[in-house]
């Protein structure tokens, strides 16, 4: 199509046979269909179709003007079968064009002409007036229109809104990245998607509605992977979303009947949610409900961490959860504990399992602390205790220092990190030969030997 518009170009300069082109004008009150190839309608003409005719195009240059009246049609023979080309200057009335903007490397969009081409011409956009002048339309019988050969790629030159009435809807499992943004998001037909992060896009605007059909779900890869960003006041169906109260989370539908009313979502037209793989829900990021906000008359269910194991299998520095049953690292992977600013520690209620060439390191003294319900399991993760004034290491005694007084006090105690050591040290605990028995006494001496 490219090498026919420029064989256009170059027959209209230097004429060509009548057998092969035309000057089209007048009027067509019969259907009619064009024989001949690269024609033109001239400035100052007019091709107007009326009285419920169809007139055929093959292809033109348009430098005049086209009218096609209500119920009669310009069209091609077939799909791709004709072209047409509007100079500046043109008016049409009657026709619908349509253009093309690619918005990702899977997603184009097809638009209708948002302005008429005397409102292009009139803009004073030279950039868009010049694009437009340049489009190729060819007719489709879908739209039954013209619509653009050309395409635009990731920029909109009418400043449409081009999402308005974009769904994005799966009926089959898929791990992708999404477009970043939507009317709505649909998952049905028992498909389990994944949201893959995307480069340099933090998140997908959902505008309308989010549904997740019964048996289906909607994953994302973590809290700092793609996030959803809801417009206030969109209809959630079907997704496990939760509400930060105070420290704990708690599953938004249980704190009231209407989430948007709630005055922490008062402030702003969007809201972002995050997603935590090891609760398979999504949460609210940096809003937090207090008591108040709480209907009391609902039931509030929170995320139990009873059953909560956090498994690492490759390497990460990152915040982790406030509460776990157990806590994994393996395959090797180095974890390295970040600060968190809104809890000091994390709870580990049964069993800490580092294993072989694996590692859980934090940052300082004063980071993120881990906290250690008395007796639980413990392998693999380097612990350190204060005997009078040396430090010493502890994993081969612990059982025996659930049983010392000091250890009894509470039902968890606190570890920090030491560098120099790269370990965990029991802070605010020393113990002293007092507290020893002789066994315990003799293990310890044997330790401080080595």
């Amino acid at each position: 199509m490219r090498n026919k518009f420029i064989l256009v170009l170059f027959f209209l300069f230097v004429g060509i046979s009548p057998l092969f082109a035309a000057e089209l004008s007048g009027t067509y009150n019969k259907n009619y269909t064009v024989k001949t190839e690269f024609n033109t309608i001239s400035k100052g003409k007019t091709l107007r179709v009326t009285n419920g005719s169809t007139f055929t195009m093959t292809d033109a240059i348009v430098h005049g003007n086209i009218v096609v009246d209500k119920g009669s049609s310009l069209v091609a023979a077939k799909d791709g079968a004709g072209y047409l080309v509007f100079k500046q200057g043109t008016s049409v009335k009657g026709i619908d064009l349509y253009y093309k903007v690619r918005v990702s490397d899977d997603l184009v969009f097809t638009r209708k002409l948002p302005m008429t081409l005397d409102e292009v011409w009139k803009s004073g956009n030279q950039e868009l007036i010049e694009w437009v002048g340049n489009i190729e339309f060819c007719y489709s019988s879908s739209l039954k229109g013209w619509v653009s050969i050309n395409e635009i790629r990731f920029m909109n030159p009418f400043n449409e809104n081009l999402y308005d009435n974009y769904d994005m809807v799966f009926t089959k499992s898929v791990s992708k990245v999404l477009e970043t943004e939507c009317r709505s998001l649909i998952v049905k037909n028992n498909s389990q998607v994944v949201i893959l992060p995307k480069k340099d896009v933090f998140g997908t605007k959902v505008n309308e509605s989010l549904i997740i059909e019964s048996g289906s779900s909607l994953l994302g890869t973590g809290p700092d992977g793609h996030k959803l960003v809801l417009k206030k006041g969109i209809k959630i169906e079907g997704l496990p979303l939760y509400i930060r109260n105070n420290n704990t989370l708690v599953a938004a539908d249980t704190i009231t009947s209407d989430l948007w009313s709630l005055p922490a979502l008062s402030e702003n037209d969007y809201y972002t949610i995050a997603y935590k793989p090891e609760l398979k829900c999504w949460f609210f990021e940096d809003v937090i409900v207090n008591d108040n906000d709480i209907n009391p008359k609902e039931a509030v269910k929170e995320i139990s961490y009873d059953t909560y194991d956090m498994v690492f299998t490759e390497s990460v520095s990152k915040i982790i959860e406030n509460e776990c049953r157990s806590l994994t690292v393996k395959n090797k992977a180095q974890v390295v504990v970040l600060p968190n600013k809104d809890v000091w520690g994390t709870k580990i209620n049964k069993s800490i399992t580092i294993k072989s060439g694996s590692s859980l390191l934090g940052t300082d003294p004063d980071g993120h602390k881990l906290q250690l319900k008395k007796g639980i399991k413990i392998k693999g993760l380097p612990l350190y205790v204060r005997f009078n004034n040396e430090l010493i290491a502890a994993n081969s005694i612990l059982s025996d220092l659930w049983k010392l007084p000091s250890f009894k006090q509470n039902d968890y105690v606190t570890v920090y990190y030491n560098p120099e050591l790269q370990g965990w040290v029991f802070q605010d605990i020393i113990i002293s030969e007092g507290d020893l028995s002789k066994s315990l006494k003799k293990k310890i001496d044997k330790l401080k030997k080595k």
